[in-house]
């Protein structure tokens, strides 16, 4: 006999008011009465097999009058009338619907979901039946994620979902990205964000994807399942499934919602009396005197002659909304689907929006039985101003920085520039008054034109040709006035003119091979080529000293420099051939094989071909006669993947020698940048071990996969040979591994007429390493010259994301200081209440020689889980993820310590005889002589990451059918949701998830713009 298997009713019984919390009473509305001519209806319930269903659901349809079997799978019933129609439905079964017809016993066999034994899923070039499956590919339905959470990025759908997918959010600034990893780093000179498809169509954004119009996501994580992309497979691919236009009658959609946001965790300020009192502290240690008098520190009390600057920069509030709607209909010759999305994102800092379209049109046409056609164009458009929310001049850390005795304007009504300290620190109001009076732009336009042909040569024959035209445009400008943050570092007005266009064409040609055999034998082949031609063109021209800030950037010929300062094209071209085929004998033992040979531009004559191939097998032991009759285990397979996957790393003409020119008043420098002509690709060898599991009729599903991989051939600048001329160049030296493991299970606790709970819990380690750097001058690889990347190094041998800086040991007490048996560095000075380092190589001075790894910002561990909750017309879903196992540079802390400052935590900074085991140096000029924290990490400011974030509470109300009915409405949902609900963290800095969405440093937070709650109030109806 079975185990209970119960698919919940959400419009089972009438509501009763008694029955739900008071703080959902306001979605509920009354149901029907029910007539009280009844008739007894009894019978039973079984499988094909002719066992017992437990927990089946039977609904009189059109009212709230419904059972269950009981654990003999029968049941009884009494319906309304004789002509009533019964509903029976239960997970992983086909639904039916039976009309009584004046009978009095009914019995039912129910048939299994195609799901559970040949739901297709999509694969690269094509689809398989799930059960063939040999790869770790996971899936998600989009409608049921987006229902959990609603959002208006395709990222969310897919944040703790699916594990080995990483995905962290950059930025709380309105419309900011997410970043998204498949099993972790493979390269350190490229992008490692995976291939996005969207239709069959690699190269895909996901920003311009309405979540509402996905049918269906799948993520191909190992190599068996990547190597058909060739060399853009060695990152893990998205697969994105549309939906498609389905025949019938005229239908519309609409989800909108409206959601305010407010800071999730707003810096707190010392008080401006006690900032006061500190300053004339600081001003004592510096120049023997105070800073203000007793009467300043109490009308600062009062609230005079003071301004919040961190009140008046974060928003207590923002509004923002999204409106979606889509309409479909037609016959069997022709279908369409047209959809189109508005999104207006308001920042709850300063005066940053973001504004997205995004538009659809899928048409598909059956023009015979075996001939189809179908074309679908999609796009976005977006535009984007904001404030500077990263890096060491962030906005947020100046809101923190600027004391509150400076008022923003002087009496002429200038911006007040400068700090007490004459450390002249810009005044964050500034960027406030630029958002406010200038004309910048940032606008970006991408379109996509896919179409397709199909033809069925014979019974499972089919040629299939796609072909999609892409073109892309974004440009901003930009206007920086002499008060401007840039314009008071530079001492003059600025201007910036950026201009980049794409375009690019793709077609794929298909053959597709499916056939039963037999009873015992299955194969399912594909074989294609694909061309694709690709070209950009980039310009990006700066000025200075503007004789005109209202015009700025759009005439910056009369400004007293300007100098075109990139101006790049590029034309890349690839051809590829591939095949896959996928054999099942007997339903147990299946295998695929995977070819692709890519041929890419991008690379010198010798080296633009490589091949990509790959295998994977599996044994599906439940369908060992050992097993086949088992009654609690549902599915039990072993699989074992290797294949090798490509990333193309180069950019264009790296083969190429190339000369770098500045141009500009009639002058032109030029830099020499050397070409390679034997570079190639980088090539990922990955091993995946995996298992499937199923129990109790689905009630417990669980997934596990180990993976090994290992990234050859990495590019790194290394160290050329002396006779070149040239100091460094690019290289495939370096060698990169991944091993980690996946966990996904899923669990239905409970299921009755009424109630469902569905726990799903996905969980996932990788450690990333550097195996080998190849010929490089030191023992280590810094990660580039930009600002932040100071503070990270790469060394072979230690895992990506290594934070290197001195090993602090707190701060020297009057009592170490004042003792001649403890050693003290000669140089730098120290004095009590200075910072004290470790001397690694005990040679008495503190300086680069004492750099060691500090830390590691590369989380070991990440896990989501979510719990849906049905009750008849109530679902809820609470939804949460963790990052554990790293650790963060906490940069605004290093910094606002680091000098005078509302800071709060300086409140606590070593004071002589008052607070001598402090962790913060004591004011005065020997405080610190050798780090500054723009350039060196120190172990003090360097703290544990680990976080649990409440990610979203959703509560929805389902309206009932005959409620509908009497209004012409098919479906309506109305819902409330919370995001970022709450986080559990030691960190002491903002959201610690911002910290890691950089994965070639992770764990630096930059100040980067504050994290949203955000209340959700939505509604979807169907027309």
């Amino acid at each position: 006999m079975k185990p209970l298997k119960s698919r919940i009713q959400r419009d089972a019984s009438r509501i009763k008011f008694s029955q739900i919390c008071i703080f959902m009473f306001f979605f509920l509305f009354p149901s029907s009465v029910y007539s009280q001519s009844q008739k007894q209806i009894t019978g039973s319930v079984q499988d094909i097999q002719g066992n017992p269903l437990i927990g089946v659901s039977i609904l009189e349809t059109g009212t709230s009058n419904g059972t269950i079997t009981d654990m003999n799978g029968t049941y009884s019933l009494n319906v309304s009338s004789t002509g009533a129609t019964l509903k029976f439905s239960y997970i992983g079964y086909e639904e039916q619907l039976i009309k009584i017809q004046g009978r009095n016993i009914i019995n039912v066999k129910m048939n299994e979901e195609a799901s559970n034994l040949d739901e297709v899923v999509v694969v690269g070039y094509g689809v398989q039946r799930k059960s063939d499956l040999t790869g770790a590919i996971s899936s998600i339905n989009a409608d049921e994620a987006l229902k959990k959470m609603p959002t208006a990025q395709v990222a969310d759908l897919l944040q703790g979902r699916i594990a080995g997918l990483s995905i962290v959010n950059s930025s709380g600034a309105a419309g900011a990205t997410a970043t998204l990893r498949v099993r972790g780093i493979n390269s350190i000179k490229a992008d490692g964000g995976p291939l996005v498809v969207i239709d069959g169509f690699p190269g895909g954004n996901l920003s311009a994807i309405n979540p509402a119009d996905i049918k269906s996501i799948e993520v191909l994580k190992d190599a068996s399942s990547t190597a058909i992309y060739g060399s853009r497979g060695a990152n893990g691919v998205i697969l994105i499934t549309t939906k498609s236009p389905k025949e019938g009658k005229l239908s519309v959609d609409y989800n909108g919602y409206i959601v305010a946001g407010t800071p999730a965790d707003k810096p707190s300020i010392m008080p401006v009396n006690e900032f006061a009192r500190m300053a004339n502290d600081w001003n004592q240690a510096y120049y023997g005197k105070d800073l203000y008098s007793e009467r300043q520190i109490t009308n600062f009390t009062n609230g005079y002659d003071t301004y919040d600057y961190m009140g008046n920069i974060i928003n207590d509030y923002a509004i923002s909304h999204s409106h979606d709607i889509s309409i479909k209909g037609g016959n069997e010759k022709l279908s369409f689907l047209f959809s189109t999305q508005y999104i207006h994102n308001k920042g709850i800092a300063g005066h940053s929006t973001n504004d997205r379209w995004n538009y659809r049109l899928k048409v598909d046409a059956n023009i015979t039985k075996k001939l189809k056609f179908g074309a679908n164009f999609y796009g976005m458009v977006n535009s984007a101003a904001g404030n500077n929310f990263s890096g060491q001049y962030s906005l947020l850390t100046l809101a923190q920085q600027f004391p509150q005795t400076v008022l923003p304007y002087d009496k002429e009504g200038n911006l007040t520039q400068g700090t007490i300290d004459n450390t002249g620190i810009y005044n964050p109001i500034g960027f406030i008054d630029e958002q406010k009076k200038n004309n910048n732009e940032d606008m970006t336009f991408n379109n996509w034109l896919q179409a397709y042909i199909s033809y069925e040569i014979i019974p499972g024959l089919t040629f299939r040709n796609e072909q999609q035209i892409n073109i892309g445009n974004r440009f901003y400008g930009i206007t920086n006035s002499k008060q401007s943050m840039n314009g008071f570092l530079k001492g003059k007005s600025l201007a910036t003119y950026y201009d980049a266009n794409s375009w690019g064409w793709r077609m794929t040609n298909t053959l597709n091979y499916t056939k039963e055999l037999n009873k015992n034998n299955r194969i399912n082949t594909t074989i294609g080529v694909e061309e694709s031609i690709s070209r950009s063109y980039i310009m990006k021209q700066i000025a200075e000293g503007l004789t005109s800030e209202s015009i700025g950037w759009k005439n910056m010929m009369l400004a007293e420099t300007s100098k075109l300062d990139n101006n790049t094209i590029s034309k890349t071209t690839a051809i590829s051939y591939f095949g896959r085929i996928n054999y099942v004998l007997m339903n147990r033992y299946m295998a695929t094989v995977t070819f692709r040979r890519d041929g890419s531009s991008l690379l010198s004559y010798d080296n633009r071909w490589d091949n990509f191939p790959s295998f994977s097998l599996a044994w599906n032991l439940k369908e060992e006669p050992v097993l086949r009759n088992v009654n609690f285990l549902d599915q039990l397979k072993l699989r074992y993947g290797y294949g090798v996957s490509g990333n193309q790393a180069v950019a264009a003409y790296s083969a190429y020698t190339q000369y770098d020119a500045t141009i500009g008043n009639g002058q032109t420098a030029y830099t020499l940048v050397p070409g390679n002509p034997i570079l190639k690709w980088e090539k990922t060898h990955q091993h995946n071990y995996g298992i499937d599991a199923a129990f109790l009729n689905g009630r417990i599903s669980f997934t596990f996969d180990y993976y090994d991989k290992k990234t050859k051939d990495a590019i790194n600048t290394v160290v050329l040979p002396a006779d070149t001329g040239l100091s460094s160049g690019l290289r495939n030296a370096a060698e990169i591994s991944n091993k980690g493991f996946e966990v996904t299970l899923g669990v239905t606790p409970l299921t009755t007429k009424d109630f469902y709970w569905k726990t799903d819990i996905s969980l996932a380690h990788n450690k990333a390493k550097i195996e080998k750097l190849g010929d490089i001058d030191s023992d280590f690889m810094e990660i580039g010259t930009g600002w932040g990347n100071s503070f990270y190094r790469y060394f072979a041998g230690e895992p990506i994301g290594a934070i290197y800086g001195l090993q602090s040991t707190g701060v020297w007490s009057t009592e170490e200081y004042n003792n001649p048996d403890i050693k003290k560095p000669t140089s730098p000075t120290v004095r009590p209440g200075s910072y004290k380092y470790v001397d690694q190589d005990d040679s008495g001075t503190i300086d680069a020689d004492d750099y060691v790894i500090i830390g590691n910002g590369q989380p070991k561990f990440n896990w989501g889980m979510n719990n849906s909750f049905t009750y008849k017309n109530l679902d809820l879903n609470i939804f949460l993820i963790g990052f554990h196992g790293f650790d963060i540079y906490n940069y605004p802390r290093a910094r606002l310590t680091s000098s005078l400052s509302p800071f709060p935590e300086l409140a606590e900074r070593w004071i002589a005889g008052k607070n001598e085991n402090a962790v913060i140096a004591g004011f005065g000029k020997d405080r610190d002589a050798i780090t500054s924290p723009e350039t060196v990490a120190s172990s003090t400011f360097v703290e544990k990451g680990d976080f649990v974030k409440l990610k979203s509470i959703t509560l929805g109300y389902n309206f009932s059918k005959d409620l509908l009915s009497k209004i012409n409405l098919s479906a309506a949902r109305i819902y409330f949701s919370i995001k970022n609900v709450c986080t559990i963290t030691k960190y002491s800095g903002n959201d610690p998830e911002l910290s890691i969405s950089n994965p070639l440093r992770p764990g630096l937070d930059m100040g980067t713009y504050p994290s949203q709650r955000e209340y959700l109030l939505g509604l979807n109806v169907s027309f």
